[in-house]
This record gives C-alpha cells, sequence and structure tokens, in this order.
C-alpha cells in the first residue's frame, strides 16, 4: 500500500550510490550526449565536412558559393535492465540489509554496462560506414602501435595536432585534452605528464 514512498525511498538511494561510483563513471567527461526522441530508431549521426577558410570578396563582388560534405554512422538502439523482487516475507523477517543492498547493486550493473558500451568503442574498434575501415586505423592516422611514453605520447599528440580536417586539407589544430590508460599505465601516464608516481 506505499508503493510510492517504496520508490520514493529507492530512487534516492539510487542516487547516493550513483555519486559514489566515479571509478566506473570515468566516461562522462569525455562522451556528448545526443538528444533523442524517446523513440526506438538508430540514432543518426551526421558530422559536417569543414570549410578551409574563408576566401576574400573584393567590394561589389559576388559571394562565392562554398562545397561541403557530410559523413554519417549510425548506432543502434539498445535497452537493458532487470528487476530484483522484494518479497513480504523478506520484509517481515526485516532482511534490512538484503533490502538495502538491491539498489546498491542495481546501479552498479547500470554504470558497468554503460561503462562497458563506452569502453568497447576503443577495445573493439569498430568499422565505420562512411569509408568501411575500422574507426582506429592508419588511414585516419590515428592508431599506433608504440608501447605508451612521453615520447610516444609526443608524437600521438603532435599527430592529432595536424590531423586535416576532412575536406579542408588544414589542420585540425585540437590538443589533447584526456589520455585513456589501462590500469597497468596510470603510473606510467602520471610520469609522463609530470605528475610523479602514485596515486596523485
Amino acid at each position: 500500500t506505499l508503493a510510492g514512498m517504496a520508490v520514493n525511498a529507492l530512487n534516492k538511494a539510487v542516487l547516493l550510490h550513483y555519486d559514489n561510483l566515479l571509478t566506473y563513471r570515468w566516461y562522462e567527461p569525455i562522451v556528448h550526449v545526443l538528444p533523442h526522441d524517446g523513440s526506438t530508431q538508430p540514432l543518426q549521426l551526421i558530422h559536417m565536412d569543414g570549410i578551409a577558410a574563408l576566401p576574400a570578396v573584393a567590394e561589389g563582388a559576388a559571394y562565392t558559393e562554398s562545397t561541403t560534405g557530410d559523413s554519417k554512422e549510425t548506432a543502434p538502439f539498445g535497452k537493458y535492465g532487470a528487476y530484483v523482487g522484494i518479497t513480504l516475507e523478506m520484509i517481515r523477517r526485516s532482511e534490512i540489509a538484503r533490502i538495502q543492498a538491491i539498489p546498491r547493486l542495481l546501479v552498479q550493473a547500470a554504470i558497468r554496462r554503460r561503462s562497458a558500451t563506452v569502453a568497447a568503442v576503443f577495445t573493439g574498434n569498430p568499422t565505420l560506414a562512411d569509408d568501411g575501415v575500422t574507426l582506429f586505423h592508419a588511414n585516419h592516422g590515428n592508431s599506433d602501435t608504440a608501447a605508451f611514453s612521453a615520447a610516444a605520447w609526443e608524437a600521438a599528440r603532435t599527430r592529432i595536432f595536424e590531423q586535416p580536417v576532412p575536406g579542408t586539407g588544414k589542420p585540425l589544430a585540437l590538443w589533447p585534452t584526456y589520455c585513456l590508460t589501462p590500469i597497468e599505465l596510470y603510473d606510467d601516464a602520471l610520469t609522463a605528464f609530470g605528475y610523479g608516481s602514485g596515486d596523485v
């Protein structure tokens, strides 16, 4: 008879556990959430090619038309979920610890699913529909087999900066903001970026 109160209490517990799971929410700073209409249609991801530089226009002269292109990827809709039943007997037996564990376990499972889904973009290296080549590939200038080190990062940073904007030949001039490493390379990354080693 108190279903609404139970849901409200569980939602508060879910938010509490969500805020405490920062390790598994590593992906949040690097993703861009796209607006979605709530349908189950595949997401349409369209990227417009850039314009190299605006041409000069003499006084009284006509403006010239610039040509642009686009590239398109799609992402399928996916739904994940589960529920854990709370029985009347559990409440009558005062199995509070088990009841309290349910929202924590569900939140952990949900965030691990998100974490694994985002990580799969990097570890699974999906094939792009636009050119039929994997996302990380030598043709895209974003793949390397060198072991991680300060020198390897410097070379990668330079390649990212000099990557041409599609359709322009001009450099992307993008300064890398994040470096994703497995836990085994954590201390090496801290040292390479000048933080020293250890839990900084």
